[in-house]
């Protein structure tokens, strides 16, 4: 782009998105080596349709900066406000360039997220002890499985509904206690984008013990050398799911469990099976 704001391309007849990014320095903490990080932000975004003319003219408009500002109830006791946790949304865009940012909860239960991109997020809400995520809701629609859709580039609220109650685990690796395994609570209704999301946790001679569970039906497996990008693929996931232990939690349960352990010969096969090496 030249300094007074125009630009000329040259590009085949098709259709196109028009993608602007901007620098912006980010102060950084009082520890940190620099007084302030630079951080590139997508701007703004426009589809373009190039015929076999000239396409001129075209005016990109910046949104001002997206602000979400929200806050975290509490759900089925007569505190009603929040006062710790934290929030984190992550771009899922592959043009969006902020990154994901952390909001902490504050005293009075708000939390405020500033600088976002005209993007769509996931919403992670990492409740404190004794509580779990029952909604998300973001300007009056439910998007607890869903994603918190900023692409137009307007400001939104967001709630965040908590319940104490959460459910507990304890179980053991049907293998040999030799190895580090991972295991992966699969909770029903698992997408990549949602607030049901998969969880892993790491065992210590075979056994393993997770808390703060959201009530749910869940798939719990063990394995060991996934690539992490391998459980944000659904098709991958469903497999995986299949082979686990079956197991219904509610509010305030403390169950034990033994989880079957997939080899990764096993999963290297599901990764061949399924087009992923």
């Amino acid at each position: 782009m030249n300094r007074d704001g125009t630009f000329q391309t040259e590009v085949l007849p098709g259709f196109y998105t028009l993608l602007l990014t901007g620098a912006q320095a980010v102060p950084q903490s009082k520890n940190s080596q620099t007084p302030s990080a630079t951080v590139i932000h997508l701007l703004a975004k426009q589809d373009v349709e190039v015929s076999a003319k000239d396409l001129l003219g075209v005016l990109v408009l910046i949104p001002p900066p997206i602000t979400v500002n929200g806050h975290a109830v509490l759900d089925g006791t007569t505190e009603t406000v929040v006062v710790k946790g934290r929030l984190m949304v992550r771009p899922v865009d592959a043009f969006a360039s902020g990154g994901p940012q952390n909001a902490d909860i504050q005293p009075d239960g708000t939390f405020s997220l500033t600088n976002l991109d005209p993007a769509n997020y996931t919403v992670r809400m990492f409740p404190p002890s004794g509580t779990y995520v029952k909604s998300v809701v973001f300007n009056q629609q439910d998007i607890t499985n869903q994603l918190m859709d900023l692409s137009r580039g307007s400001d939104g609220e967001l709630v965040v509904t908590l319940r104490p109650g959460p459910a507990s685990i304890t179980g053991t690796v049907s293998a040999t206690p030799d190895t580090m395994y991972v295991v992966t609570l699969i909770p029903e209704g698992w997408t990549p984008n949602g607030s049901a999301m998969v969880r892993h946790v790491a065992t210590s001679a075979g056994h393993f013990t997770t808390a703060n569970l959201p009530p749910a039906h869940y798939s719990v497996v063990a394995t060991t050398g996934i690539d992490a990008h391998l459980w944000e693929i659904p098709s991958f996931v469903h497999e995986i799911e299949a082979r686990g232990a079956g197991i219904d939690l509610a509010e305030n349960d403390q169950k034990n469990i033994t989880v079957t352990y997939v080899s990764l010969t096993e999963v290297n096969e599901i990764q061949s099976r399924l087009g992923l090496d």
